[in-house]
């Protein structure tokens, strides 16, 4: 049975996957002055018809920062649409996120089929950093989608990122560059915190 603080990190992440599932809305109207805005994930990484279906930060115990961020591809309404979330954690030091990182990877692993896709291969740029991507084939509105989830872990920090593919509109390459380009923010994140001042708000 997971502790308290364990579990609450869990569900935040859980949310972001609901939300870009389509089971589930997330809505903050008001975001952190220091939201990381550098470190997410932004629709100018992925294209103008990516609609963001929510975006939220909080924080558990004073121990971890969680930040996430979700997008749907045309309409919010259209469930069946390929759909993208990305979910940031930011611990106190690295021994927490090593940690973090094993409770998230139970969270969605264990009892989870969701093996890592035959013929793909992610080299971090640090070897050292944990890492597991997996996926699974599924049906939404009867139409057919591959679910992948990647989680990784670097120094204090650890992200998950959704992802329900198409290949079409976004396919298994496609999912590698976006999760490259985010490892690439959260490599030149510095914490602790900026003021969050000077950075355009895209959400």
């Amino acid at each position: 049975m997971p502790d308290n603080k364990n579990f609450r990190i869990a569900v935040i992440s859980i949310f972001v996957y609901l939300a870009i599932g389509g089971c589930s809305r997330i809505t903050i109207d008001v975001l952190p002055m220091d939201f990381p805005y550098e470190a997410m994930l932004e629709q100018k990484n992925i294209g103008d018809e990516w609609i963001i279906t929510g975006s939220g930060s909080s924080n558990v115990d004073d121990s971890v920062d969680t930040y996430s961020v979700s997008f749907r591809y045309r309409s919010e309404e259209n469930l069946a649409n390929p759909s993208i979330g990305h979910v940031l954690h930011v611990y106190h030091n690295e021994e927490a996120a090593v940690s973090g990182f094993k409770n998230i990877e139970e969270e969605y692993f264990t009892g989870s089929y969701r093996p890592e896709p035959p013929g793909v291969s992610i080299n971090p740029r640090d070897a050292s950093d944990n890492k597991r991507l997996g996926c699974k084939e599924k049906l939404m509105n009867n139409q057919p989608r591959t679910s992948c989830t990647y989680l990784q872990q670097h120094d204090e920090y650890a992200w998950v990122v959704f992802a329900n593919l198409d290949e079409e509109v976004i396919t298994m390459s496609d999912l590698l560059e976006i999760l490259n380009i985010i490892e690439g923010k959260i490599y030149q994140l510095d914490f602790p915190r900026n003021t969050g001042a000077l950075i355009d708000q895209p959400y």
